[in-house]
């Protein structure tokens, strides 16, 4: 079986530790031009967003695929796969929110961080609205696999 995977993982504060990982080997569909912290805090502070100490300002995004997908596909084919992740993910949350998208392909399977910071369209930071609970997740799911399985038919729904 062949999957599509994303997962996200809402945080209060980037670490050094997850920059630097970000950071290795691999390569970037969108670069941060900053560090993360000041990423992060440039697009709060724009925005003019109330931050709570418990506030989520980060979200990362891995998104990936089985290994079996991978060992088909071309890199060709991988690049052009997390490209179209990178185009669904950005036409959810919003291109002035995401501040790192990076391509590892060092490890076992290769996978994506698709960082941002969210912030609702009227301006509030708000991971809860963003991705929402356990049935918004069912539907990121859903809407995923639709957008990667128009072009990978071979890929089934996760479940």
């Amino acid at each position: 079986m062949q999957y599509a995977i994303m997962q996200f993982n809402k945080m209060r504060n980037a670490t050094a530790f997850l920059e630097n990982h970000h950071g290795g080997e691999g390569y970037y569909i969108i670069e941060p031009q900053n560090p993360y912290r000041v990423e992060i805090e440039s697009r709060i502070d724009k925005a003019g967003c109330k931050v709570r100490r418990d506030s989520i300002k980060l979200v990362d995004t891995l998104v990936a695929a089985t290994s079996e997908f991978f060992k088909n596909c071309s890199a060709k084919d991988t690049r052009t796969f997390f490209e179209l992740a990178t185009e669904f993910l950005t036409s959810e949350v919003g291109e002035q929110n995401i501040f790192s998208v990076v391509v590892h392909m060092s490890e076992q399977t290769p996978h994506m961080h698709f960082c941002f910071t969210p912030i609702t369209n009227d301006g509030r930071l708000s991971a809860k609205e963003i991705v929402g609970n356990r049935q918004k997740l069912v539907e990121w799911q859903d809407k995923f696999h639709k957008q990667l399985s128009a072009f990978y038919l071979e890929l089934e729904r996760n479940k």
